[in-house]
Formats: structure tokens, sequence, C-alpha cells
């Protein structure tokens, strides 16, 4: 190496530094995507599910909505949970 010209050693040492670089950035994307695999995993398993129950639930909402005032008649909005009076005569 002694006897090898500078711009054959810079060369040399240049591809050294970028293959270092392109392997620990091979590795971080690997990594990354483990961690994407799994997150995608949880979801998936635990997460959609849920968001599915709450889907149908929302579809079948305007189908109660619908029928809640014949069922019950003097209540107001399910949120205040107070009863309504029926109007008075003046």
């Amino acid at each position: 190496m002694k006897n090898s010209h500078i711009g054959i050693r810079l060369a040399t040492g240049f591809a050294i530094v970028v293959s270092l670089f392109f392997v620990a950035n091979l590795l971080l994307v690997g990594i990354s995507f483990k961690h994407v695999i799994q997150d995608v995993g949880q979801i998936k398993e635990k997460t959609l599910p849920y968001v599915l129950v709450v889907d149908e639930m929302d579809t079948s909402r305007p189908e109660v909505q619908r029928f809640l005032p014949t069922f019950l008649p003097f209540t107001t909005a399910p949120a205040t949970k107070s009863p309504m009076r029926p109007p008075s005569s003046f």
C-alpha cells in the first residue's frame, strides 16, 4: 500500500467509508421494517376488530334514533338523561 498512488489510497478510503454507511443504512432499514411489521400485526389483531365494531355501531345508529321517539316519547337526548316534561298549558 506504501507504493500505491495517492489517488488509489483516497479512493480506497472513500469506498470503505461509503460501504460502511451503506451497511449501516441496510441494518437500520431492516430494523425499521421489523418494527413496522410488528405494528401492523398489532393493529390487525387488537385495534382493527374494535374499529369494525364501532363502524357497525355507527351504521346502525340512525335506525335506533329513528325508532327511539316511539319507545320513549318523553325523553330528551340521551346525553342529558333528564326526562322531558310534557308541555304545560297556560
